[in-house]
């Protein structure tokens, strides 16, 4: 049992810590955003509400355990910095695919910590799931790339999601168009006789 405590501790530390590592980058990249989405739901607002108020009585019991009662039993204060940790996680920093940045160069996801650029994008899907619509991001994959993920669904306002597609699509087109004007001005700029024609 004790050492399910250790591991329960050392995720939830290391989630806490990734998440912390991802909101400093959506913070960034807020700089530079043409639109930011956070996540308004009132249940992922009442789940944070409910998890602070966790957090603050895990924190208390954690204090009152060494402090008053002089608890020293591993298994127990283990088990009360799990919770601690773990309801801070999710009051401070949760996981959510409501929370995401569209940029010039690309969108920024804040559940995965991943900014993917125009180039690596085919194109998006509306998915509706009951209340909620999702954005499915496609990625292209090349040669060599087997395992890595092609897809990243984010949560879109149902009203707006039409037009954020197609906002997509012009950006990933104009992307396309630019290479290749590059590489028909890479074309041209060989002398006639050494190029190649296939």
């Amino acid at each position: 049992m004790m050492w399910f405590y250790i591991l329960g501790t050392l995720l939830m530390v290391f989630f806490l810590l990734k998440n912390i590592h991802s909101s400093g980058e959506f913070k960034k990249y807020r700089a530079q955003a043409i639109f930011t989405f956070e996540d308004t739901r009132k249940s992922h607002k009442a789940l944070r509400i409910i998890f602070t108020i966790s957090f603050v009585a895990a924190l208390v019991l954690l204090l009152l355990s060494l402090l008053v009662w002089e608890v020293r039993t591993p298994s127990t204060l283990l088990s009360l910095v799990c919770l601690t940790v773990g309801s801070f996680l999710f009051a401070f920093y949760p996981f959510t695919p409501g929370r995401w940045i569209l940029t010039d160069h690309g969108i920024f996801i804040y559940n995965n910590n991943v900014f993917i650029p125009w180039a690596q994008i085919i194109g998006t899907e509306i998915v509706p799931r009951g209340k909620k619509t999702f954005l499915i991001i496609n990625l292209k994959q090349k040669d060599g790339e087997q395992l890595k993920r092609t897809s990243y669904p984010v949560l879109a306002p149902g009203s707006q999601v039409k037009e954020l597609a197609n906002m997509i699509r012009d950006f990933v087109n104009m992307i396309d168009r630019k290479r290749y004007r590059k590489q028909f001005n890479e074309e041209r700029s060989v002398p006639l006789k050494d190029r190649k024609f296939y």
